[in-house]
């Protein structure tokens, strides 16, 4: 999985004039939508609201380079790092050769 930018794009996109708490901001930036998809996922279990902005340009499928964003209100940029952080270190944690993919990979169907 790409990693989020490790100092998140801090960009505002403003609804309205001010900048109020429900100003959105980038809390990542992907390669493509299906990473992005992860990460709003995280972010859900971790009772964030967000968005992913820019799956049709990710991956080229718009024929025109692009990446993909993860968007949450500015007030909730701090936890959702901390969400991120969290489940990069799971990830990294896994040992791979310890998990039950179920069946025996010698035996055929």
């Amino acid at each position: 999985m790409s990693q989020p930018n490790d100092s998140p794009q801090r960009q505002l996109f403003p609804e309205g004039e001010g900048h109020g708490p429900d100003q959105t901001v980038v809390a990542g930036t992907f390669a493509d939508e299906w990473q992005a998809s992860l990460v709003r996922e995280t972010l859900i279990a971790s009772g964030i609201a967000c968005a992913v902005a820019g799956g049709f340009t990710g991956s080229f499928r718009a024929e025109a380079p692009g990446r993909v964003k993860v968007l949450v209100r500015a007030e909730d940029l701090e936890r959702a790092e901390e969400a991120i952080r969290k489940r990069r270190e799971e990830a990294a944690s896994i040992d791979w050769s310890d998990v039950d993919i179920g069946g025996d990979p010698d035996s055929a169907p």
